[in-house]
């Protein structure tokens, strides 16, 4: 997770990008995937190194099961952090937050890859 944000903030900082647009595709989440210790470093994680560097997160094709998880773990959000998460229906209903234009072709069809380097985050 690290390794890829590093390379996500390198890569925006060249461009003079402040914020990120995440953007989670929650289809195969299931019970095993409930790992609040995991969940509760990953934010602390966020929060201690990555500050405002959020913009949004877009959570997309999230099942009924993940919705008793998010219940738990937002306690650990700020308010403002909150304020930027979107649940989502599915990938078809994303262009009424994001044009599709400017959307990764890696969305629509994970057998793709632009950077080799991203390949590392699959």
């Amino acid at each position: 997770m690290i390794y890829c944000l590093e390379l996500i903030c390198d890569a925006a900082d060249r461009q003079n990008i402040k914020d990120m647009c995440i953007i989670l595709d929650l289809n195969k989440f299931g019970v095993t995937d409930m790992d609040y210790a995991l969940a509760k470093t990953g934010l602390k994680t966020l929060v201690n190194y990555y500050p405002e560097r959020l913009g949004a997160l877009y959570m997309i094709n999230t099942p009924a099961i993940f919705h008793g998880f998010y219940k738990i773990i937002q306690r650990w959000l700020y308010p403002r952090t909150k304020e930027k998460i979107r649940f989502v229906p599915g990938k078809i209903h994303i262009d009424e937050w994001i044009e599709t234009g400017v959307l990764p072709p890696q969305l629509f069809d994970p057998s793709l890859t632009s950077d080799p380097e991203l390949e590392r985050c699959k």
